[in-house]
């Protein structure tokens, strides 16, 4: 009976974890397939298989999960490129790159693709970026030198993309800051202040009049910060932010919106 009990148990989860079954990467799962080898399931959607086999159902799989996700990448945050850069630097947070900023601040390992969602590139640096609807700051995201550096990216051209990954907001603006424009409402609410972030549009020398809301500070190098967490839900979508504060002190804030489907249990 023992026995018949731990086959019964087992045997569920094999088929909820499928295995690639061919190839190079034949023991990884599907899942892991997926997000750690990309450029190697873009091979997989691109090559016909013979019926049945084990590549026709892996194409079948993610051919699924781009649909799914591609759905779900339509109501995530719509992020753009800065026109100029922060007058923040990486220094002034106790790290020598903005990599090591978004690190150091989420606590996550580095990504495998770009934040843009249109864009199939590995990720090598920390760019800045405007997040839509947002207040008025500058986010660090994940992306890849060829996004960071195109000017058809910048918010001001129209550009728009839902991000794959957590932005990390910073308390200083950017130079078009300062004079007014921004990708967003220009008017601020009271409550805005109140929460945190660069303060007014009419900012002087690109410094900040306010700093990110009460914070708890951490302990200098880089180890992960200790985090003031606020969760608000809004329908279908949870906004989480931490406020922190890095290595010197500064006020740090990490935003986060995950989109849950009417079907998902909420516990």
């Amino acid at each position: 009976m023992v026995r018949t009990f731990v086959m019964l148990l087992l045997f569920p989860l094999c088929l909820s974890f499928p295995k690639v079954g061919f190839g190079k990467f034949s023991m990884l799962s599907y899942e892991q397939l997926r997000d750690t080898q990309p450029a190697y399931a873009e091979w997989v959607l691109e090559t016909r298989f013979r019926k049945g086999s084990a590549g026709t159902t892996l194409k079948d799989w993610l051919r699924a999960e781009r649909g799914r996700r591609k759905g779900g990448a339509s109501k995530a945050p719509l992020i753009a490129n800065v026109v100029g850069s922060s007058s923040d630097k990486p220094k002034k947070f106790g790290y020598s790159t903005w990599k090591d900023v978004w690190l150091a601040s989420t606590g996550r390992s580095w990504p495998r693709l770009c934040a843009y969602s249109d864009c199939k590139n590995i990720p090598n640096l920390g760019g800045h970026v405007y997040m839509k609807g947002e207040r008025q700051m500058p986010f660090i995201v994940p992306i890849c030198k060829s996004c960071n550096l195109s000017p058809s990216r910048d918010y001001n051209k129209g550009y728009s993309a839902p991000t794959r990954h957590v932005a990390v907001a910073l308390p200083a603006p950017t130079g078009d800051m300062v004079d007014g424009k921004g990708y967003f409402s220009k008017r601020k609410t009271r409550k805005d202040m109140q929460a945190g972030g660069a303060g007014p549009c009419r900012l002087h020398k690109g410094k900040a009049k306010r700093a990110v809301g009460k914070a708890v500070k951490r302990g200098g190098g880089g180890t992960k910060p200790t985090m003031k967490t606020t969760r608000t839900k809004k329908g279908n979508k949870i906004v989480t932010r931490e406020f922190g504060r890095l290595a010197d002190g500064t006020p740090i804030t990490v935003t986060t919106t995950d989109y849950v489907s009417p079907h998902d249990d909420d516990s």
